[in-house]
């Protein structure tokens, strides 16, 4: 196909992409929860409801991870976020003495807030073998902090007490 342009040039329409190049959406798979989680451990523990699960169908596939979670806290605590594929830590800072490694963080909260919390990663798993996506939270200080998910610190029967929902959406991408 040709297009014409007024001083007649002809330009030629693009109607394939090379091989390798762009990339096509092969199958979305998304875990929306209002499910409300906690904990006051300051290492990194499993925070159950985010999890989704996607078996990409060739090796070559790509899965791009899209993390949108709201997270609370008891005062002053700082909420740390990980994300894994299955046991495998992926998208995370290094360790570094008393510094834990995480995808992202919260600022220090307030009894009365929530914070939203979203990041992407664009994984290689090269597989195709069923995969686990799922985030891993701490609390600030280990008993004396608590993260909230989905609701904020104190919960209380009020209209500035919010709950929210959070998700976890994976996405296969093909060549």
């Amino acid at each position: 196909m040709a297009i014409i342009k007024p001083n007649n040039n002809t330009i030629s329409a693009i109607t394939a992409l090379p091989a390798g190049v762009g990339g096509k959406i092969l199958q979305v798979v998304s875990t929306v929860t209002t499910n409300q989680f906690s904990t006051s451990s300051n290492t990194l523990t499993d925070c159950t409801p985010m999890t989704v699960n996607i078996t990409p169908s060739s090796t070559s596939s790509k899965v791009l991870v899209l993390v949108n979670m709201t997270v609370g806290g008891s005062a002053d605590n700082r909420t740390g976020i990980a994300l894994q594929r299955g046991s495998t830590d992926i998208f995370q800072g290094v360790d570094d003495s008393n510094r834990q490694g995480v995808s992202s963080g919260t600022q220090a909260a307030e009894d009365n807030s929530v914070y939203n919390v979203a990041f992407q990663y664009l994984d290689s798993p090269s597989s195709t073998s069923a995969l686990t996506y799922h985030i891993q939270v701490s609390a600030q200080t280990n008993g004396s902090e608590t993260m909230y998910l989905n609701r904020n610190g104190t919960n209380a029967d009020n209209q500035f007490s919010k709950n929210s929902a959070s998700s976890i959406t994976v996405m296969e991408i093909g060549e």
